[in-house]
């Protein structure tokens, strides 16, 4: 009958709103409503059908960035509490590599990588995507001349990821992440290490991101360090200082030069 209808609808109702924590605000107008409180409205009305897929697009995108930081745990506590398989459209990558079990990344529409987060971040496919998933430095003008050895400025680098199949002699680019260099402050130059100037520094909290040049290559190669902030403060790193820079291999990829 119509009376148990309605009643099974505001019991459902009352069942979303508690599930997205929107208790006492079955009342309140949208304009009455935070951002963040919008977006929890959408949920609940996406998964009032109870569907088997639920599609978010970007849902996070006009929100501050408490409020997405915040947001973006409940969703994924929420999907995994109802069960449900998610897929979500993010330009952002660090909203990415937070919720997701599995990323695909696209390029003009072609998925050129899939896989669980840490595995995307820590073996990039192609430079795009090295550089669309987390900040990655790339080292033009280096040379394959073995398995796995590469020439850079005159300094021999091991590379322990080839994505892309070189020969001896090709061109190549090398990359690695800005937080696995292994920064030394030294003026000494020594065969296992690269030798880089200060250009300047970023202090972001609980990090420094140190930008550097590589002397030793012409053009003189930009490249930077990501630090812990009580590490930066220990070196006394200022403009110009001069530094050692050691590329771990396990951490370097190696690309067809572009």
């Amino acid at each position: 009958n119509t009376s148990g209808a309605r009643s099974e609808i505001e019991r459902r109702v009352d069942d979303l709103i508690t599930l997205v924590g929107l208790q006492g605000m079955q009342a309140k107008y949208p304009a009455q409503l935070s951002g963040g409180q919008q977006q929890r409205v959408a949920l609940a009305r996406a998964m009032a059908l109870s569907p088997d897929i639920l599609l978010l697009d970007e849902p996070l995108s006009a929100l501050d960035a408490q409020v997405r930081i915040h947001l973006r745990a409940e969703i994924k506590d929420l999907q995994q509490r109802l069960g449900v398989t998610a897929m979500m459209v993010t330009h952002d990558q660090e909203e990415a590599l937070t919720m997701a079990d599995r990323i695909l990344v696209m390029d003009h529409g072609v998925v050129v990588q899939q896989g669980p987060p840490r595995e995307i971040y820590d073996t990039p496919a192609t430079p795009f995507v090295a550089s669309f998933i987390g900040a990655m430095n790339f080292l033009p003008g280096a040379r394959k001349l073995g398995d796995g050895l590469y020439d850079l400025g005159g300094q021999r680098l091991t590379a322990a990821r080839e994505p892309q199949p070189l020969g001896v002699g090709q061109a190549a680019t090398l990359g690695i992440r800005p937080e696995d260099v292994d920064l030394k402050r030294s003026a000494i130059a020594r065969d296992d290490r690269l030798q880089a100037r200060v250009r300047h520094m970023e202090f972001r909290g609980p990090s420094t991101r140190v930008s550097l040049v590589l002397t030793q290559t012409s053009p003189e190669t930009p490249i930077e360090a990501e630090l812990p902030a009580a590490s930066a403060r220990e070196l006394g790193l200022e403009r110009g200082t001069v530094v050692q820079l050691g590329l771990p291999a396990g951490r370097v990829s190696a690309y067809v030069a572009a």
